[in-house]
């Protein structure tokens, strides 16, 4: 990670912010690799790159959001998964299930596959989300 940000409590930061995701585990699903490049500036957080891989899934994302209410942005995320399955505990987790497999009925996992459109507006104190959802093939099926 790599990060040029100014400011203090009363200020919006200004600067830029790379991030860079190594191998790791999130809900017990493993992240392949990430990266984000963020800047601070005009009271907005500018999301001007955002990627996310993982087996099964590709989350992109860019757009901005205001820092404070009376800042407004718009931040457009999609999340793409060919493989349901891959992500299971992920969902789980995000469901509020801690992503704990156990959470599943015995036996039963995702399959198929689905695309998932997120749009953000506002700003980080005040924000509205808007989504859509194609869904393949998407299914609880048994396993056992």
């Amino acid at each position: 990670m790599s990060a040029s940000v100014a400011g203090d409590s009363g200020v919006p930061p200004a600067g830029m912010l790379r991030a860079t995701l190594s191998p790791s585990l999130l809900a017990g699903s493993a992240l392949d690799s990430g990266t984000a490049l963020l800047r601070f500036a005009d009271r907005r957080v500018y999301v001007d790159s955002l990627r996310v891989e993982q087996p099964g899934l590709i989350a992109t994302g860019s757009g901005s959001l205001g820092w404070t209410r009376g800042t407004r942005g718009t931040l457009a995320l999609d999340f793409d998964a060919d493989s349901l399955g891959s992500i299971d505990s992920l969902v789980s987790w995000f469901a509020g299930d801690g992503g704990d497999a156990s959470a599943d009925p015995p036996g039963e996992a995702l399959s198929g596959s689905a695309r998932v459109l997120l749009t953000l507006e506002g700003s980080l104190d005040s924000v509205a989300l808007r989504h859509s959802t194609l869904t393949r093939r998407s299914t609880r099926s048994r396993t056992g």
